[in-house]
């Protein structure tokens, strides 16, 4: 069974799943109204990828007899008119996720709770890859800078990412 404390940290970053999922699809329309479909596919991918990160979460609290509790989203950011405006800000929103989920491992330790120490194991991971990933396509679009046909390019290179 899950403690009171790691019950209430995991339903926090359920909520946090679930709202970076909420960004990711905002970004998602802003790009594909801005006409960018690279980028719009690609977050579009990433909001499915974060619900999923949320359902991981969620199959752990149940499967440890938890409660899961649901809170209000905020909505999400808009007016992304550039692909460079839309990472930088996944790329902030998965800090605040990695610095969540360090949290969480530290209040796992405290609370001595194997079972969720694996669980964010996978998680740590995984941020290395978010943080990373974002930092790459922002540097492609920093080195595209104004020129449009190569921001063009990229954008293309975006719609070429593929679920799973």
């Amino acid at each position: 069974m899950l403690s009171t404390r790691m019950e209430n940290a995991l339903n926090e970053q359920i909520n946090l799943e679930l709202q970076s999922a909420y960004a990711y699809l905002g970004m998602s329309l802003d790009m594909g109204h801005a006409g960018f479909a690279g980028a719009a596919a690609w977050l579009r991918l990433q909001y499915e990828e974060e619900l999923s990160h949320a359902f991981r979460i969620i199959r752990h609290v149940q499967d440890r007899m938890g409660r899961v509790h649901l809170d209000s989203l905020d909505a999400p950011g808009d007016g992304y008119d550039q692909p460079l405006d839309a990472f930088r800000a996944a790329l902030e929103h998965e800090k605040r996720v990695t610095e969540a989920i360090k949290n969480l491992l530290a209040i796992a330790r405290d609370e001595d709770d194997t079972a969720c120490e694996n669980l964010l194991a996978w998680f740590v991971d995984e941020q290395v890859e978010e943080e990373a990933t974002a930092t790459a396509v922002i540097a492609r679009l920093e080195l595209a800078g104004s020129n449009s046909a190569a921001v063009l390019l990229v954008d293309s290179e975006l719609a070429s990412r593929s679920s799973g």
